[in-house]
């Protein structure tokens, strides 16, 4: 018996040492969204081709999250995501993909000290220069059509916090690309960004350095180091002022040394009246590279990294290559309007002027354009052209909302007569938080 009652605690022990040890859950929250677009298209390659040029479809993108608060100052987050145009089923469209996944250590061996790391989202400023890490207007897996409409923004990341009196760091590094069996193939991106309050103005400066080791041609970045200043200030209730500007040196590839600049400026006044009406102002300068550039001579187009900026939703789409004239090669002045003429629904208003700041020639167009534009006939004109976008947005619950936004963009003098009729979409859409 004694015999017996040994075994049974040596087995007990054994039972608990190799039981699993779980963290300590104080707080476990659920969310997600589901938004489904419908979409509209026409003569996105601006010609009168009707209707042949024509599309339609729907798509869904839905996504789940987990937040678990663990012991003090320990939480972890995971969100899966799924985007698809409708009818498409296979592993590859219907599958739950990783979205999210981090930890966050707070006071991390020093109390002003966060750390997050793993896959999490990442946005400084208004997205010029990080926000998507394949820029907004393309999907990284490329499983849906309307790429530019795509909700994944996550970076694999490592990213400290630092939370001072008035003043934050945040210091972060990213795997763009990782090559596990060629590390000389690797893509590595290194920031900071410190920002204050001074006399009631938000100022921030960063520097973003990438080093991209799979460059070896004249239309990809090798080293480059993009240092930038930003401000904002309410002058009073009614007015918002903001302002960036930056500046990228570095190598852009053998032999040609980047030289590029890029400035925002925005005025926002909100008027005191019935339907609260907001008018806005904003100018936007990415540099572009001369016509005549040799692969020796200073790379000055803008290069857009990892941008998350919309300047008109179809001209960002259609005109999205470097030194294309939207997120490179241009000036783009915006006006804008937005009111409430009910409650719980908002309408807006936006019209872009795009400008060359370089002239283009037949040559070098047709790869910086959307692959839909077939035939440029570019000319030695600057004007590319307009676009007016129309939305109308309604809050039908808390959680429920409806939207449909209707946008047009008309060529402007660049295009000869054969690559000037006017592209058209319109999207309508649902979509439920829980």
């Amino acid at each position: 018996m004694k015999r017996l009652m040994i075994l049974c605690v040596v087995l007990t022990a054994i039972a608990l040492a190799s039981a699993p040890v779980f963290a300590e859950v104080q707080n476990v929250k659920l969310s997600g969204d589901i938004k489904v677009l419908g979409i509209f298209r026409d003569s996105f390659d601006l010609q009168d081709n009707a209707p042949t040029d024509q599309t339609s479809w729907y798509e869904t993108i839905t996504r789940v999250q987990i937040d678990a608060d663990l012991t003090d100052n320990v939480s972890t987050c995971v969100r899966i995501l799924n985007e698809r145009d409708w009818d498409v089923e296979d592993n590859a469209d219907t599958d739950m993909d990783l979205d999210l996944a981090n930890i966050t250590l707070k006071e991390f061996f020093y109390a002003p000290l966060t750390l997050i790391v793993g896959r999490q989202e990442l946005k400084y400023g208004s997205g010029l220069v990080i926000g998507d890490p394949d820029r907004n207007d393309a999907s990284a897996v490329g499983d849906v059509t309307a790429a530019n409409y795509s909700a994944r923004k996550a970076f694999d990341a490592i990213r400290g916090i630092i939370e001072l009196d008035n003043v934050t760091i945040d210091l972060v590094t990213a795997k763009m690309n990782e090559d596990v069996a060629q590390a000389a193939q690797d893509i590595d991106l290194y920031g900071v960004d410190i920002a204050t309050t001074i006399k009631d103005v938000n100022v921030a400066g960063y520097a973003i350095f990438v080093n991209d080791n799979q460059s070896t041609g004249a239309t990809t970045n090798e080293e480059i180091l993009t240092i930038g200043a930003r401000a904002a200030k309410s002058l009073s209730d009614d007015l918002d002022v903001s302002a960036e500007i930056a500046m990228q040196t570095g190598d852009y590839s053998a032999g040609r040394d980047q030289k590029a600049w890029a400035v925002d400026v925005a005025v926002d006044y909100a008027l005191s009246m019935d339907m609260s009406p907001v008018l806005g102002l904003a100018y936007s300068y990415r540099s572009g590279d001369k016509a005549g550039a040799t692969s020796t001579s200073d790379q000055e187009a803008w290069t857009p990294l990892y941008e998350d900026q919309t300047n008109g939703v179809i001209a960002d789409f259609l005109f999205d290559g470097l030194n294309g004239g939207v997120n490179s090669n241009c000036h783009i002045i915006n006006v804008s309007a937005a009111v409430e003429p009910v409650a719980d629904l908002m309408a807006s208003i936006n019209y872009y002027q795009y400008i060359l700041d370089e002239k283009l020639t037949d040559t070098n167009a047709g790869t910086l354009w959307s692959n839909t534009i077939t035939s440029e006939g570019v000319t030695s004109d600057t004007d590319l052209g307009s676009e007016i976008d129309l939305a109308l947005n309604y809050a039908y619950t808390e959680d429920v909302s409806f939207g449909i936004t209707s946008a047009w963009f008309l060529p402007g003098d660049l295009f000869k007569s054969a690559n000037n009729d006017r592209a058209t979409e319109v999207v309508g859409s649902i979509d439920v938080a829980f």
